[in-house]
């Protein structure tokens, strides 16, 4: 509705892709004002103590494979490479980007991807038994600890970010 209202006063009428695109990343930005993703995490992952006594949170992933073949031998690591449209995309120690962290849960993308981008947690990340050569999707064992407060970067104003993409919305007619 609210870019149905911004569109009215634009007096314009976008392509429903574009739009599409600018909901994405609305509804992403709107849904973490109201979830509080430390909450979420220990209530939706299995809690695990490590053997140092640090409490840890293990999570079933999935790998959501890129272009090409991307082999992943099972109990193999993988690292982040980066954080893209909200999407945490894979290496593996080779450095080569084989694809992004993909959930079965829906939820988890609004809990998990925030503390990513907000760098407030550390992770390790496994392929789990079952991964095949040839296949879309790779299952991945996920494990997150969280870093302390003042090591992690707490996100800018949401509201200020809800605002921002609005206005360039309202205003460049959304890439």
């Amino acid at each position: 509705r609210l870019l149905e209202e911004a569109d009215e006063e634009a007096g314009r009428e976008l392509a429903l892709l574009q739009r599409m695109k600018a909901q994405s990343e609305l509804t992403y930005l709107l849904a973490q004002q109201f979830i509080d993703s430390t909450v979420l995490l220990r209530e939706l992952a299995k809690k695990e103590t490590t053997a140092d006594g640090k409490e840890s949170f293990y999570i079933s992933a999935m790998l959501e494979a890129g272009e090409g073949e991307s082999f992943v031998r099972t109990g193999e690591a993988l690292y982040p490479a980066g954080i893209r449209q909200h999407r945490l995309f894979l290496k593996n120690q080779a450095g080569k980007t084989l694809g992004y962290l993909s959930f079965g849960d829906d939820r988890f993308y609004y809990v998990v991807i925030p503390l990513f981008e907000q760098r407030r947690v550390q992770v390790k990340i496994q392929a789990a038994e079952g991964s095949r050569k040839g296949k879309k999707f790779r299952k991945l064992d996920l494990w997150l600890r969280f870093l302390p407060a003042d090591v992690s970067r707490m996100p800018e104003n949401l509201n200020l970010q809800i605002e921002k993409l609005l206005k360039d919305y309202k205003e460049k007619a959304w890439p």
